[in-house]
């Protein structure tokens, strides 16, 4: 098994500290990972302006629509 970078484990020690779920543990270092990878650099490399250009989800449904919104 590969060696743990020490980010990696400062997020996963922070995760375990505010009580969270193991699968929602899994799902923020999954969805971090996906966001590193996409940009092709480490997430401590990565900033606000990154977090901006990311694309968003794509939902399997649609886009949402929510109580008062204007339906296309």
């Amino acid at each position: 098994m590969a060696e743990i970078s020490p980010l990696r484990q400062r997020m996963m020690d922070d995760l375990k500290i505010r009580n969270l779920s193991a699968e929602t543990q899994r799902s923020y270092i999954h969805h971090v990972s996906r966001f590193s990878r996409y940009f092709g650099r480490s997430p401590d490399k990565l900033g606000i302006e990154d977090v901006r250009a990311y694309p968003p989800p794509r939902s399997r449904h649609g886009p949402a629509h929510y109580p008062g919104s204007a339906r296309p």
